[in-house]
């Protein structure tokens, strides 16, 4: 990226915190905006002060998120347009930006940058699915997309009546079984899967975990961050290079 484009993107981040400050919805301490941002250097330094090394890969799948389909510059711009002047939008895009960086997830980073531009583009809020996805991601490790993302392309998954879906957990490949169960028991406490019962002639037969729209959604947000990122999404690869 050019040192130009660079500084631009820094002084449009710098305009966006700054106009999320001017809603009032936070009151600094120690505001490392007052830093400036003039260049990338100093962006990047500001960055490890909130965290190390770890939190410049973070920030880098979040500009890769925020950028699909767009240029940085450009959606910069509609994050700016979508903070200005409404709190509810500002707090949002703070709160976003928190979850991220705190992340365990590169791949959690690029989803919700994703999410969040797709917020800023169409000037929207998330939707109930949506926002119950970004609070998951923020605690989710890259092998938990990882397996969730295996579970929902294999034969794991079983449709019953009126569409029903449930996943069965008998079908899953010895050798990664207790992966695939503490992804499943993490995904059923963070409302991607839902507890259900199976039931015949009024006798519970199981209980199971189901797939529904919560799901769905966030495998075809997966499905963008997988081109966006370049990876291939698979259980059977466990370096991040080749996820």
């Amino acid at each position: 990226m050019k040192k130009d484009s660079v500084n631009k993107i820094a002084e449009q981040m710098k305009e966006i915190f700054e106009e999320i400050k001017g809603c009032g919805i936070i009151e600094y301490g120690a505001n490392l905006l007052e830093f400036g941002l003039p260049q990338y250097t100093i962006l990047i330094e500001t960055v490890k002060q909130l965290g190390g090394m770890a939190d410049q890969i973070k920030l880098n799948c979040i500009i890769k998120g925020l950028s699909e389909g767009k240029n940085v510059e450009t959606r910069m711009n509609e994050l700016y347009t979508y903070v200005k002047n409404n709190k509810e939008h500002a707090f949002l895009v703070s709160d976003s930006f928190r979850k991220m960086m705190l992340s365990n997830s590169t791949i959690a980073c690029c989803i919700m940058g994703i999410m969040l531009g797709d917020f800023a583009a169409e000037n929207r809020n998330p939707t109930q699915y949506e926002a119950i996805i970004m609070r998951a991601l923020s605690t989710f490790n890259d092998y938990d997309i990882i397996y969730f993302n295996e579970i929902m392309h294999n034969s794991y998954i079983i449709e019953i009546e009126k569409g029903t879906k449930y996943i069965d957990c008998s079908k899953f490949p010895d050798d990664k079984k207790e992966e695939f169960m503490l992804t499943l028991d993490y995904c059923n406490n963070n409302r991607i899967f839902k507890l259900g019962t199976i039931y015949n002639d009024g006798c519970v037969i199981a209980d199971v975990s189901t797939v529904d729209k919560v799901a769905e959604v966030l495998l075809k947000y997966i499905n963008r961050a997988r081109t966006q990122m370049g990876y291939e999404i698979h259980a059977k690869e466990e370096k991040n290079k080749n996820l």
